[in-house]
């Protein structure tokens, strides 16, 4: 049994590592920053809503909306979805402008940081 066993791990590490030859590496990493990006911010909208919770942080408009009938945070891609990317059926107004806030500022950091870099194969001149 541990001979099959080795024999798929030596399979899957295969096909693995011929598949990892033709992927493009810059569309793999942008895909990836972008997700990175989205999971830091459904953190930080999450922090805020923990911090709101113990008293710590004011709750200006406590439920912006309340999409729990089409989409509730306690179902099986609600739970995902707020596992992931910090997803909230009913936030606060300070949840959302977080969200977007730090959306933004990281999406315009991450451009320019993007920009300030040359292409691959041309002069740094």
């Amino acid at each position: 049994m541990s001979e099959l066993g080795l024999l798929v791990a030596f399979a899957v590490g295969w096909l693995i590592y011929a598949g990892g030859k033709r992927l493009d590496l810059r569309a793999f990493f942008r895909v990836t920053g972008v997700l990175l990006i989205l999971f830091a911010a459904g953190l930080l909208a999450h922090g805020i809503h923990e911090l709101q919770e113990a008293g710590l942080l004011p709750v200006v408009i406590e439920h912006v909306w309340d999409i729990s009938p089409i989409l509730s945070d306690e179902g099986t891609l609600g739970s995902l979805l707020k596992a992931l990317l910090g997803y909230n059926a009913n936030p606060s107004l300070l949840e959302v402008a977080g969200y977007i806030a730090y959306l933004l500022a990281a999406s315009v950091a991450w451009r320019r940081s993007s920009r300030a870099r040359p292409a691959a194969g041309s002069p740094a001149g």
